[in-house]
């Protein structure tokens, strides 16, 4: 296909912010995982396909399997809408309990406003 572009796994952004691989980032309506370490203002891979664990906003959340994740500036991830934004990403796969750290959620590539 003369068309074709790529796989689309992951895609190149400017960051927003300075964040470790690993972390979350928006970037106007996309959100990834970081796959390297972002330095605000430079280029940088998000992963927009897959599942991930991530950091959880908060570890008193309790979210059921299939929920939607949401996103939050910091590029953690929450069970509801928070502060100024709301923003879904994804759906966690697994329960989340009181006091958990982080979360298993499927991605799916770009963040939808409810």
């Amino acid at each position: 296909m003369k068309n074709y572009v790529q796989p689309g796994k992951t895609i190149p952004i400017v960051a927003t912010a300075t964040r470790a691989a690993g972390l979350g980032m928006v970037r106007d309506r996309i959100f990834g995982v970081l796959v390297t370490d972002a330095v605000s203002g430079e280029e940088v891979n998000l992963a927009v396909e897959g599942v991930f664990e991530l950091e959880l906003e908060s570890a008193a959340i309790t979210a059921l399997h299939g929920e939607l994740a949401y996103v939050t500036p910091s590029g953690t991830i929450s069970d509801g809408p928070n502060g100024t934004t709301n923003l879904t990403c994804g759906i966690f796969l697994e329960d989340v309990a009181p006091g958990d750290t982080t979360a298993v959620v499927r991605l799916n590539g770009y963040c939808s406003i409810v």
